[in-house]
């Protein structure tokens, strides 16, 4: 049995990498064409992706499965989360699809001991949505997790953005609960993170709350919080009062007016209850 192999030229940003072409080759096929194509115009191969992630790929494909083990009790759970996930992002774009589902599920496995960034979370997200199909239980306990974090975060405003970055209406809808359970109408109108979808969406769930003789920013009780939920799921994102006034319609002097409550902004939202009610509820999205 004969061995062929043979070492390629990749650039990566202004570095170049000289690699084994089977190793490459072995983890996506995609390389192969890649390699290929940049031959035939005698050209060196060019990888859309950074140095470092690259790196961490690198590190992947040569590293011996044996290994692993000691890698996971002695390397902490940020660099490993950090480490995936570069490898995730280098897989996912040559379609190394075994390698993305792999680094996609110990990601997932690390979320509840790490506390990742909201970027970090969209690009994990993003994927995992990928590999959906593939590896559907992976990306609903990713939606989970990130449930929780909402739930458990003491400034939840950080969570809208990202949650509406990835198209998640669940997500979004979650975040908004929270804000209204831990801020204030004034917070709300005052906090910069915040556009005025953002705020109009919010004021109607405050209106529905002073309805039922509820407070922004007070302990919400366990059957409400369904009832808010339902609200923003169904009626806040497609976004039609009753009346069937337009809240994402520039004009803002429909939305509802009232006291300022004491807390004086939304990054400072916390109230003495925030670990009550973390705990109070987790939808099942």
């Amino acid at each position: 049995m004969s061995y062929e192999d043979s070492i390629v030229s990749l650039r990566v940003e202004d570095t170049e990498f000289r690699i084994s072409k089977n190793l490459l080759i072995s983890a996506s096929p995609t390389f192969g064409d890649l390699l290929e194509k940049a031959a035939r115009n005698g050209r060196i191969a060019r990888l859309d992706v950074s140095v470092q992630d690259f790196r961490e790929f690198l590190w992947f494909l040569n590293a011996n499965p044996s290994t692993f083990d000691a890698y996971r009790t002695q390397a902490d759970v940020e660099a490993r989360f950090l480490r995936w996930l570069a490898v995730a992002t280098v897989a996912e774009k040559y379609i190394a699809t075994e390698i993305s589902r792999w680094t996609v599920k110990k990601m997932v496995q690390l979320l509840r001991r790490y506390d990742c960034s909201p970027t970090q979370l969209v690009r994990l997200y993003r994927l995992a949505q990928g590999l959906a199909t593939a590896g559907l239980l992976v990306f609903h306990s990713l939606r989970l997790d990130w449930a929780r974090k909402i739930d458990q975060s003491p400034d939840p405003v950080v969570w809208i953005i990202p949650a509406r970055d990835v198209g998640d209406n669940s997500l979004q809808a979650r975040a908004y609960l929270y804000v209204l359970k831990r801020c204030s109408v004034q917070g709300i109108a005052e906090d910069p993170r915040l556009d005025n979808l953002d705020r109009d969406r919010l004021f109607v769930g405050a209106a529905n709350m002073r309805e039922n003789n509820l407070n922004v920013g007070e302990y919400v009780p366990r059957y409400f919080d369904a009832l808010l939920w339902d609200m923003f799921t169904k009626s806040s994102m497609g976004f039609e009062l009753p009346d069937g006034t337009d809240l994402s319609a520039p004009d803002r002097s429909h939305v509802p007016t009232h006291p300022p409550l004491p807390v004086a902004s939304a990054s400072s939202c916390v109230t003495e209850n925030t670990e009550r009610q973390a705990e109070d509820i987790i939808f099942v999205l």
